[in-house]
C-alpha cells in the first residue's frame, strides 16, 4: 500500500520493482484490498486552476434530533458544492470542504443552508485552504527513505475550461479506469479527444495524480485531525511545520489555511495515545508560536470527492439564492 497509495496508476511491474515482490503477488494484493473496500481509487484533481477555492468548515449542530442530522447529511452528500464530509469527535461534530469561487460563494452557501435548515450551527469555524500536501503512509514502510507526496492549492494561473473537460473530470472522478478507452466510453467522448484533453489537464495542473483513499478503519488504524492556530506570522513557521509533518511517520497530510485556524494535519495511529503524544511533541517544539491545537477524532468519512460537480457550468450558490454575486471584476470565469 505504501508504494501504490499515491501511484494508483503504476503498473504491477513498477510496483514489483519498488517493493521487491513478484508481479502476480502485487496484482493479487491490490485486487484483494480493492474487493474488501480497503482501497478506493480517487483521481487527484486540483480545482484551483479552474477558479475554485476549497473552504474548510468544522461545526457542531444546534439540534440533537437524529432525523434532522440525517437530513442535513443527505443534503450535504448530494450537494455539488461539498467535496468532503467527515464526522469527528472533540470540539466539533462534522467537518466539510466547500468548493466555491470565493468567499462570496461560501457566504451564499451558508445562507443556502440557513434557508433550508434554519438555526443550524451551535458552533462553527471556517478557513480557506491555500495548499494541501498528501504524504504516503510512511508508517507502513518505516525503513523506506522515499517520501511520496501530491499537492494541490492556489494557482497563479486560471485555466480555460469547457464542457468536454467537465465530462472527462466527472468521468474520472466516478472511479478507477483501466485505460483511456474506458474513460472515453464513460465520458461519452471520442478516445483521441479524451487522450488529448487528459494530457492538457495534467499539464495545466488540474489532474495532479492518481491515488488510493485507504479505509484505515478496516485495518485497525485510528485517524485524527489537528487544527493549529498560530500566533502572528512568524517567519518560516509554515516551512518548519511542513518539515515536521513530512518527516513524521504518522502524519499523512499537511494543509496551509487562512481563517479560524492556520494549519491542518492528518494523523493515523494504532494507539490513540500516540495522537496525544504527537500533539504534545508539536506543543513542545512550536509552542511559542502557537495559540492552540485542537485534536479531533475521526469517526467516519461520509463523502470524498475531488470533483463534486455534476452539472456544467458548475452551479453558483449566489445564483441559486437569487443574489447578485459581488465577485471582483478582474476575477473572470474560466467557463466559456
Amino acid at each position: 500500500m505504501h508504494a501504490a497509495q499515491l501511484e494508483a496508476k503504476a503498473t504491477a511491474k513498477a510496483l514489483s520493482k519498488a517493493t521487491g515482490f513478484r508481479e502476480h503477488t502485487v496484482r493479487y494484493c491490490l485486487s484483494s484490498l480493492r474487493q474488501r473496500g480497503v482501497l478506493e481509487y480517487v483521481p487527484f484533481i486540483n480545482v484551483y486552476p479552474l477558479g475554485f477555492t476549497q473552504f474548510g468548515l468544522f461545526f457542531s449542530l444546534a439540534s440533537e434530533r437524529a432525523d434532522s442530522n440525517a437530513e442535513l447529511l443527505d443534503f450535504l452528500s448530494r450537494s455539488e458544492y461539498v467535496s468532503f464530509i467527515v464526522q469527528v469527535g472533540g470540539d466539533f461534530q462534522y467537518g466539510i470542504s466547500v468548493c466555491t469561487r470565493d468567499i462570496f460563494g461560501l457566504s451564499a452557501f451558508l445562507k443556502l443552508l440557513a434557508s433550508r435548515f434554519g438555526n443550524l450551527f451551535f458552533s462553527k469555524a471556517v478557513a480557506a485552504r491555500e495548499r494541501l500536501t498528501d504524504f504516503s503512509m510512511k508508517y507502513l514502510s518505516p525503513r523506506s527513505k522515499e517520501i511520496r507526496e501530491l499537492s494541490w492549492g492556489n494557482s497563479p494561473f486560471q485555466q480555460s475550461f469547457d464542457e468536454t473537460d467537465h465530462k472527462i473530470l466527472r468521468a474520472a472522478n466516478e472511479g478507477e479506469f483501466q485505460s483511456m478507452r474506458e474513460l472515453a466510453k464513460r465520458a461519452g467522448l471520442g478516445q483521441s479527444l479524451v487522450e488529448q484533453r487528459f494530457r492538457r489537464l495534467e499539464k495545466d495542473g488540474v489532474i495532479v495524480g492518481h491515488h488510493y483513499v485507504v479505509r484505515t478503519d478496516k485495518l485497525g488504524i485510528q485517524s485524527f485531525y489537528l487544527l493549529i492556530d498560530s500566533k502572528g506570522l512568524r517567519p518560516n513557521l509554515s516551512e518548519d511545520l511542513f518539515k515536521f509533518a513530512r518527516e513524521h511517520p504518522n502524519i499523512i497530510f499537511f494543509v496551509e489555511c487562512l481563517g479560524s485556524w492556520d494549519f491542518e494535519m492528518g494523523i493515523e495511529v494504532e494507539d490513540p495515545q500516540d495522537a496525544v503524544r504527537l500533539k504534545q511533541a508539536l506543543t513542545d517544539k512550536f509552542g511559542d508560536s502557537l495559540n492552540s491545537i485542537k485534536l479531533l477524532f475521526v469517526f467516519r468519512y461520509h463523502k470524498v470527492s475531488k470533483y463534486p460537480f455534476r452539472s456544467y457550468p458548475p452551479p453558483d450558490p449566489a445564483v441559486e439564492l437569487g443574489l447578485k454575486n459581488p465577485t471582483p471584476l478582474n476575477r473572470q470565469s474560466p467557463f466559456p
